[in-house]
């Protein structure tokens, strides 16, 4: 019986030859015509003459922060993920970074909510230019702008143009603009400080 699904499974996969994955690599050059290089750069300099850089997200988010902050770690700055035990209180001279698609997340508008007013900077990186933590924010990066409005098949229905046609390729539709704009902020920072990879490798976790 399990050979006969498994043989049912196989005979629905797509020939190697109508197998898209490459379609998310397509999308790269209409991915990266968004970006505001400028905006990037505003907010890679933000990150880098902080004294402590706190990251934050909920979910697949989340993830993406904790990566950054990894990132971050490695190229010699005081980086900490929020809600971890040992990451300290926010004061001033430091930034909240926040990795949010909706940029709505109550508890994320509170978090920045508190940075604000013990006078921290906050930026955000998110597709709603509308985003309510970005009221709250020093910068803002929009990694691709999408329709979020509460149209029928969810948030992402009413988008179209090229954001459509990328987010029928993606799977990780905000994760992958995202992953990319924090990669390109953590080299700027590398090579705005002159340090080597080797430098940056030598400060990857040995313990883990």
């Amino acid at each position: 019986m399990a050979n006969d699904n498994a043989a049912n499974y196989m005979s629905q996969t797509p020939p190697k030859d109508e197998f898209k994955i490459r379609l998310a690599v397509e999308a790269l050059p209409a991915v990266m015509e968004k970006f505001d290089f400028e905006k990037l750069q505003e907010i890679a300099d933000i990150i880098d003459e902080a004294n402590n850089v706190f990251v934050v997200g909920r979910g697949r988010s989340r993830q993406t922060a904790m990566n950054f902050g990894e990132r971050l770690g490695q190229i010699g700055k005081n980086a900490f993920v929020v809600g971890m035990p040992t990451t300290p209180s926010i004061k001033k001279g430091d930034v909240l970074v926040v990795s949010s698609g909706s940029g709505n997340t109550a508890t994320l508008v509170d978090f920045a909510i508190t940075a604000e007013e013990v006078g921290a900077k906050v930026v955000l990186l998110t597709t709603n230019k509308d985003a309510q933590v970005g009221k709250h924010a020093t910068a803002v990066f929009l990694v691709s702008q999408v329709d979020r409005n509460n149209k029928p098949g969810g948030p992402y229905a009413g988008t179209s143009g090229a954001d459509a046609e990328i987010y029928k390729q993606i799977y990780a539709y905000y994760d992958y603009p995202t992953n990319l704009a924090l990669d390109a902020i953590a080299t700027y920072i590398m090579m705005k400080n002159g340090l080597s990879r080797e430098e940056v490798a030598a400060n990857k976790a040995n313990l883990f």
